[in-house]
C-alpha cells in the first residue's frame, strides 16, 4: 500500500483512479489527504467536496435499503 508506505503521490494517484469507479472508501481516503496535504497541497474545499459525496452516497443507499419490493 502506497499510503503506508507514505508514498503520498503515488497514493493520491491510486486513490483518484479508485474515486471514478465509486470506491466510497478511496473517496474518503482522498478527502484526508487533500486535508492533510499529503501528496498534493492541502486543500479544505476539496476534502470537503469529498466528505460530502460520501453523505450523498451514503443517503443514497439507505434509500435503497429502504425501499421494499
Amino acid at each position: 500500500n502506497y499510503y503506508a508506505k507514505k508514498e503520498y503521490k503515488k497514493a493520491l494517484k491510486m486513490y483518484q483512479s479508485l474515486k471514478k469507479k465509486g470506491n466510497l472508501a478511496a473517496i474518503n481516503n482522498l478527502a484526508m489527504m487533500y486535508y492533510k496535504g499529503q501528496g498534493t497541497l492541502p486543500d479544505q474545499v476539496k476534502a470537503v467536496k469529498l466528505l460530502e459525496t460520501l453523505i450523498q452516497n451514503n443517503k443514497l443507499k439507505k434509500r435503497e435499503k429502504s425501499i421494499v419490493l
